[in-house]
């Protein structure tokens, strides 16, 4: 373990960062996709690992994102270099810090964003020029939405003509909300919408023609369509067997 550089600020600091999981308690709503807290982090009286940056990376097979486990940026042994390539293409960067607090508990928190970060926001803290961590402005607002698709290996599944589906739910959609799609294959990410959707019918025209053809080694095939009257699902037909696939569909 390592402490942080001498703080160039008089007193008690602490900074808002956006925080993943404390505790072994992972901040996640699964109800609206909010991921992370924002919560003040002491600068002083911490240890922070040595072994340096992680990434956070998210747990999300058979459909279902249930979390996010850590990896150190380093190689792992197996020919993987994680010191810059992101084990996923939506890996985010984390850091660990443990503070000793007045009853002697250690509270443990992985943080968006790098060691530097924290210790430069920390050293800028809290004046006019005060550097704000990843994910946070620097009034404490969070600024940052982690969007996470689920995967499924095709090939499970296939339509009465053979090919292979994937099927996919779609959220019911309040007043003022629009649909923004977040999708993968083969952990090659679908290109970004610049702006969420208002319905249905553009969501789908947009997909079939961004998301038509992604992928690796061989661009597959995508066709999206829409099934079902009251309870509507998004289904994908297409790709090739073995291949991952993952999507989902956000209210923004």
């Amino acid at each position: 373990m390592q402490n942080l550089p001498a703080i160039q600020t008089v007193g008690g600091v602490a900074v808002p960062c956006l925080v993943l999981e404390r505790n072994r308690i992972q901040f996640i709503d699964f109800s609206n996709g909010a991921i992370g807290k924002v919560l003040e982090v002491p600068c002083r009286n911490i240890d922070m690992d040595s072994t340096g940056d992680a990434w956070a990376v998210p747990m999300k097979d058979n459909g279902v994102f249930t979390g996010w486990w850590v990896i150190p940026k380093a190689f792992d042994g197996q020919g993987n270099d994680y010191t810059i390539n992101p084990p996923t293409y939506d890996s985010q960067t984390c850091f660990r810090v443990s503070i000793l607090n007045d009853v002697h508990d250690s509270i443990e928190f992985y943080i968006l964003g790098s060691r530097a970060d924290f210790s430069n926001s920390c050293k800028s803290c809290c004046g006019a020029a005060y550097t704000p961590m990843p994910g946070v402005t620097a009034g404490g607002v969070k600024n940052f939405t982690w969007y996470i698709a689920p995967t499924v290996v095709i090939g499970d599944i296939q339509n009465q003509n053979g090919q292979n589906v994937t099927y996919w739910g779609v959220p019911t959609q309040p007043a003022g909300y629009k649909l923004f799609p977040v999708g993968s294959y083969n952990d090659i990410p679908f290109p970004t919408p610049s702006a969420g959707f208002d319905n249905l019918t553009t969501l789908m025209a947009w997909l079939n023609s961004n998301a038509h053809s992604v992928g690796s080694p061989a661009s597959p095939i995508l066709n999206w369509t829409l099934e079902g009257t009251n309870v509507q699902r998004i289904v994908a037909t297409g790709g090739t067997t073995g291949d991952v696939i993952g999507f989902t569909v956000q209210l923004v």
